[in-house]
């Protein structure tokens, strides 16, 4: 067992590790935007497609989506409100994949549209 200096001198270690802080930093900032895309697409789409979307396979690349979205200084509720109203999705096998796919297509036009204006 250490002590309470040996302690306090380990953990002093591991908190100093850059490496360590940076993926602990990225890991705290995936999981807060995952909760607040939550949230928002609660928001934008009502809860009966939230709740499809949230649960599906792929609700992390619609995260990632969202993020990069805001990223390109994209409004994600727009985007999710948008990539939603395209083709019908009651269908489709993973609604999240879906999603992920327009709201990359929408980025992507949106980076070209502001290329092209430069």
């Amino acid at each position: 067992m250490l002590s309470a200096h040996e302690t306090i001198r380990a953990e002093q270690a591991r908190v100093d590790d850059l490496l360590t802080l940076i993926d602990q930093c990225g890991d705290v900032a995936e999981r807060a935007n995952a909760v607040r895309f939550d949230q928002l697409v609660h928001q934008v789409l009502g809860i009966g497609h939230a709740r499809t979307l949230t649960s599906s396979e792929s609700w992390g690349a619609v995260s990632s989506a969202l993020s990069r979205a805001e990223e390109q200084k994209m409004d994600p509720a727009v985007l999710s409100r948008t990539s939603w109203g395209g083709r019908e999705l009651e269908t489709v096998d993973d609604i999240g994949a879906v999603m992920s796919f327009r709201m990359q297509g929408h980025i992507e036009r949106a980076l070209a549209a502001d290329v092209d204006q430069t």
